[in-house]
């Protein structure tokens, strides 16, 4: 997956949580929310804009993920809250579903590795309307 100018419109978007610095590499640590469903959108959307996750070897560079590597043993990629329609069969009509899950004690220990900055920046990545496209 790639953004390409005539490929399929998805939106991301971004809330900036927290910087942080890690042995002079900057990071943070954001929220996200999307609106469409495509393939490694987040992953795609963050590396797009020069941030890729951290610890993503296929979206950022081998350097980038040799140093993340060192401390995070994976993806740092989680979905803390899912919200969704639960419809049930034969009816028009659902119930709105949401599932929370605590970050796994990897990621906190990889999150408890950097040292914590300053938040509160909001980002826009992508979409048809007054956001741009990304796609």
């Amino acid at each position: 997956s790639r953004v390409l100018e005539r490929g399929r419109p998805a939106h991301t978007s971004l809330r900036v949580m927290d910087r942080a610095a890690r042995v002079g590499q900057a990071v943070s640590l954001i929220a996200v929310r999307i609106s469409t469903g495509r393939r490694h959108q987040i992953r795609v959307h963050t590396s797009h804009i020069g941030h890729p996750t951290v610890s993503d070897m296929k979206y950022s560079s081998g350097v980038t993920w040799t140093d993340d590597m060192v401390w995070c043993p994976r993806n740092f990629l989680h979905r803390h809250r899912l919200v969704f329609f639960h419809c049930d069969v034969g009816t028009a009509s659902g119930k709105m579903q949401e599932i929370e899950e605590p970050l796994p004690l990897d990621l906190a220990d990889a999150l408890h590795a950097v040292t914590a900055g300053q938040g509160d920046l909001m980002l826009e990545v992508g979409g048809a309307n007054d956001c741009g496209e990304i796609g």
